[in-house]
């Protein structure tokens, strides 16, 4: 997943540079030093687009990515059946029909 954040600009006629800032949050089952398990990466980063004005319209000439720094740790999963990590407040996400925003869809539905 890739959360784009904000950009910078500078236009020059017909070329500009961009600069974007954005995070790649990453979640997988990898070994590391012989152990399997689940890891999250976080890598802070950038895009670095060089822009130009072809036939009307902007186009990305290349795109180059500088990664800021790299995070690489074990995924701290629910504790145990029933035991949150995070208060009560927070709903655990559903990867299907049972997630809070197919709910909330459902209810802004027409009868």
């Amino acid at each position: 997943m890739h959360h784009c954040g904000p950009c910078h600009i500078e236009l020059h006629g017909d070329v500009a540079a961009v600069e974007t800032c954005c995070i790649l949050l990453q979640q997988m089952t990898a070994t590391v030093d012989g152990v399997q398990g689940h890891r999250q990466i976080v890598i802070p980063l950038r895009y670095v687009d060089p822009f130009e004005k072809r036939d009307g319209a902007w186009r990305i000439v290349h795109r180059i990515v500088v990664y800021e720094q790299l995070s690489d740790e074990p995924l701290l999963l629910e504790k145990a059946e029933g035991q949150r990590r995070l208060g009560p407040q927070f709903t655990q996400a559903q990867r299907s029909k049972d997630d809070p925003i197919f709910s909330i869809l459902h209810a802004m539905k027409p009868a």
